[in-house]
Formats: C-alpha cells, sequence, structure tokens
C-alpha cells in the first residue's frame, strides 16, 4: 500500500503543460457537441487522461507529458465512454475526426534570459 501510494506521487510529479491540459479538455468536449453522440465523455474523462498521460510517460522514463502521448491514449480512454445515436456507427471514426480536427496549439515557448529578468519586451 505504500508502495502504491509511491508510485502515485510519482506520476503526479510528471509535468503536464497547461497547453496540452486544454488540448485534453477541448477534446473532451467536442465528444459532447456532435449530432451523431447520445452521450458524449464527462469532464471526468479529461482528468482520466491527463492521469493516464502521466503514469504511461512516468512508465517510459519521462517526467512530462507530449501531445503525442496523449493521442497514443485517446481512443482507449474515450472510446468506451461515448454513446452513438446510432448503435451501428462506431465511436473510433468519430473521435478520429476530433483529433483531426481540435488544432495543436502549444503557446508555451522558452524565454531568453533578459526576458526572465526583465520581463518581455514593450510591444507597441
Amino acid at each position: 500500500s505504500g508502495e502504491l501510494l509511491q508510485w502515485q506521487s510519482f506520476v503526479d510529479n510528471v509535468t503536464i503543460h497547461s497547453d496540452i491540459i486544454d488540448y485534453i479538455v477541448t477534446c473532451v468536449r467536442q465528444t459532447r457537441f456532435h449530432p451523431d453522440v447520445h452521450t458524449g465523455a464527462s469532464p471526468r474523462t479529461g482528468v482520466k487522461l491527463s492521469r493516464l498521460a502521466r503514469a504511461l510517460s512516468l512508465i517510459r522514463g519521462d517526467n512530462f507529458v507530449t501531445i503525442d502521448t496523449v493521442k497514443e491514449i485517446f481512443f482507449s480512454t474515450v472510446t468506451h465512454r461515448i454513446i452513438m445515436n446510432d448503435p451501428s456507427l462506431e465511436a473510433r471514426g468519430f473521435l478520429e475526426e476530433i483529433l483531426r480536427a481540435v488544432p495543436v496549439e502549444l503557446r508555451g515557448k522558452k524565454r531568453t534570459r533578459k526576458e526572465k529578468i526583465l520581463g518581455p519586451p514593450d510591444t507597441v
């Protein structure tokens, strides 16, 4: 039990950038606003997805989550949480559409030493 708690702590220490969190939230939210979907993924799905991405990153020896890791586990994490209006439709195709449609926007950038000390340059 103590070892399990230790591993959970390790997972919690894996970095996930706010832009990747935004990406996860957007993808999960998109599952709820499609005419072919009866029941989309809940916000809790996003929490599970981010936690699983952290755990997989840790297993691989990384201390951060990448968009590729999120995309890799997206289907296995979300597919069973979607109920389509037409049972003959597969959720995977719909989820592939979401991954193609949601842009990957990583806005974070490394700042120069000068910017860290003085702040960003003024824009006029």
